[in-house]
């Protein structure tokens, strides 16, 4: 395991003849019964060439959204075919995404890498994973589950789903200007609801804390339902086996050459706790770990004087994590 950290030269090959322009053709390929639908982005003019396979974070599913364009965009510049495709439930691919555990939608991106291995133009033995936030979690169980070339993760905690949300809601409250009371508040109903659904309080005592908060100015960024909401029957709920899903236990699973990318100014993840975890992980020389000072969740450099509309734009803009990136994946192709 190494920690890298950018600055350095990062100069290196393609591991084939890279394309500013890219060839698109549409495929269809099946899970569990569901009929899922993506784009394929190949280096023009090439052959024989290694693919990715773009995973979803937890927001909209579409192949369209900008940040799974980019990543279109960016790997057939350096020779890497791209499959970006719908999740399920979203765009127009089938099935419904409620439900789906982070093992099934890594099923899916299993399926799609065997897919696009099946490409005349593709190397089938050189198709790997991309995903950010809760993307990297799932190529981080795609990669445990299967045999890629090679998985990258970024933005992506080693802690729980339930920890990440409580810094997620916390520092957002706290960011947008509500103050330490109210991110205090805020964690505290997300806890609540977390610990009734691991049945440790009643429903009355986690609808409590929820009534007391829920028409505050700040509670939707806590991404909890309103207190009537909650299940009367809690074993009932997929909700907590989400929320205490380990993903250091892929993490440690995956025996391809694994990039994990953290920024150093993700406020929206734990990142020093999973700093911390990863140093009771034995190292391995098939993972590197880079932390890229000053960059958010996305990727994107972090300004003093950044424009608030700035958070809008759903897209990477950090010049050192695409070079890191490129350098890297030719190192192991």
């Amino acid at each position: 395991m190494s920690l890298l950290f950018p600055g350095l030269s990062l100069a290196g090959p393609s591991p084939v003849p890279a394309s500013w322009e890219s060839e698109q053709r549409e495929l269809r390929f099946e899970n569990d019964g569901i009929e899922l639908v993506g784009t394929l982005h190949v280096p023009a003019g090439a052959g024989n060439v290694p693919a990715v396979v773009v995973a979803h974070g937890a927001g909209p599913g579409e192949r369209t959204v900008p940040l799974y364009q980019q990543m279109a965009e960016l790997f057939p510049t350096i020779g890497v075919a791209a499959f970006v495709y719908d999740r399920r439930g979203s765009g127009e691919s089938g099935g419904e995404q409620a439900g789906a555990s982070y093992r099934d939608l890594a099923r899916d991106a299993i399926a799609a890498s065997k897919a696009i291995a099946a490409e005349e133009d593709i190397d089938p033995d050189a198709v790997g994973f991309w995903g950010l936030s809760q993307g990297g979690w799932i190529v981080m169980e795609a990669g445990a589950m299967s045999d890629p070339a090679f998985v990258i993760s970024v933005s992506a905690p080693l802690t729980t789903p339930a920890r990440q949300m409580e810094i997620l809601a916390y520092n957002h409250v706290l960011t947008e200007g509500y103050g330490e009371a109210a991110a205090r508040q805020a964690l505290e109903a997300r806890r609540a609801v977390d610990r009734y659904l691991r049945d440790e309080i009643s429903l009355k005592d986690a609808r409590a804390v929820l009534l007391a908060v829920q028409d505050e100015d700040w509670y939707e960024f806590t991404w909890l339902p309103p207190s009537e909401e909650l299940p009367e029957d809690a074993s009932q709920s997929a909700w907590i086996l989400e929320m205490d899903y380990d993903p250091a236990e892929a993490f440690q699973a995956i025996d391809a050459p694994l990039l994990f990318v953290l920024g150093g100014m993700d406020y929206a993840i734990p990142v020093a706790e999973s700093l911390a975890i990863l140093e009771d992980i034995p190292p391995a020389e098939h993972r590197e770990i880079v932390v890229i000072p000053e960059v958010d969740h996305l990727i994107r450099r972090v300004h003093d004087d950044a424009d608030e509309s700035a958070e809008q734009v759903f897209r990477s803009d950090d010049d050192s994590y695409f070079l890191m990136m490129g350098h890297w994946l030719s190192r192991q192709l």
